[in-house]
């Protein structure tokens, strides 16, 4: 009776994680669909047997189908692309978006042109060709020294911040010196989104804003099928934001997380909005809000065709 049992609950619950249908725990279709069993038992332990399915259901319901707010604060996600963070103008609007007195958490993608360029030093690394890995570090660089320029008025914070980007790009460097593989790669390709947070969150502290970086290596992480784990996500997005009690402003990486194995990964090319809905879906928040840097929706792809025009009005349905 119980293999019997545990087999039958195990084949309904394996529905309920590959399916998510939520199951309808009535006591009367139970015994109607299990008479059998009914018939050849002792009512004691058929009654157990209900009580401990209708227990165990209303514990993975409440888990896995309506998790609850684990952080205990209503919270919004904003996620910002790289055209938003791509000069230090643009990182001054966004912090003219979301300084304010909601709780939210800011993800934000790296500095337009940074991922390509990151890729193409791969490419180079690959190739072996050290020299032109190097030559297109130092280039990157470059752009990251002019921004901090802009960007920081207090020679204070721009020591702070010019030491930031010297760290990250010794990091690089570093690839030049042996073999490259694939777990270096995806160290490289983390970068920008850690240099973007940094610096972000840097502006803010100099302007007065009191933020906190969270960092998404700490708490994103993808299974072996290379799906977001979210029940680690959950509870691990959950203590990070506990640590930093008091603070309703959070910072954190778009694309990047870790894999099974602890190693640095990423969600792939377009990652940042999907970490934007990871972390909504993890924190329960009130609202999801992509932002981009654009006049509107076309009537066309103007990539493609000519003197395309924004659409004025656009229901949620078109």
């Amino acid at each position: 009776f119980y293999a019997l049992t545990k087999t039958k609950i195990s084949n309904v619950f394996h529905q309920v994680k590959t399916q998510k249908k939520k199951i309808n725990w009535d006591v009367e279709y139970l015994k109607i669909k299990y008479f059998h069993i009914w018939k050849s038992t002792k009512k004691t332990l058929f009654f157990y047997w209900i009580f401990h399915m209708i227990t165990f259901s209303f514990k993975y319901n409440n888990h896995y189908l309506c998790s609850e707010n684990l952080i205990g604060i209503e919270m919004k996600v904003l996620k910002f692309g790289g055209t938003s963070v791509g000069s230090a103008v643009r990182m001054r609007g966004v912090a003219d978006i979301v300084v304010n007195d909601e709780p939210k958490i800011v993800v934000l993608s790296a500095m337009s042109g940074t991922t390509n360029s990151l890729v193409a030093i791969g490419h180079k690394l690959y190739a072996d060709d050290k020299d032109g890995a190097k030559q297109l570090i130092s280039e990157l660089e470059a752009k990251y020294y002019d921004t901090v320029k802009e960007l920081y008025k207090a020679n204070e914070f721009q020591n702070e911040a010019n030491a930031v980007i010297k760290e990250h790009f010794d990091f690089m460097k570093s690839f030049a010196v042996n073999v490259f593989n694939l777990f270096q790669e995806r160290a490289l390709l983390a970068q920008g989104e850690l240099l973007s947070t940094k610096m972000f969150h840097l502006f803010l502290k100099e302007n007065g804003v009191e933020s906190a970086l969270l960092p998404a290596l700490d708490f994103m992480r993808i299974n072996r099928d290379e799906e977001p784990d979210m029940d680690y996500i959950r509870e691990h997005a959950a203590k990070e934001i506990a640590k930093r009690e008091g603070i309703k402003l959070f910072i954190t990486q778009g694309y990047i997380c870790r894999n099974s194995f602890g190693e640095i990964d990423n969600l792939k090319r377009g990652g940042s909005d999907y970490t934007a809905s990871i972390v909504g879906n993890a924190v329960k928040a009130d609202e999801i809000q992509i932002w981009t840097d654009i006049s509107g929706m076309h009537n066309n792809d103007p990539r493609v065709v000519d003197k395309t025009k924004p659409v004025a009005k656009l229901s949620f349905d078109e």
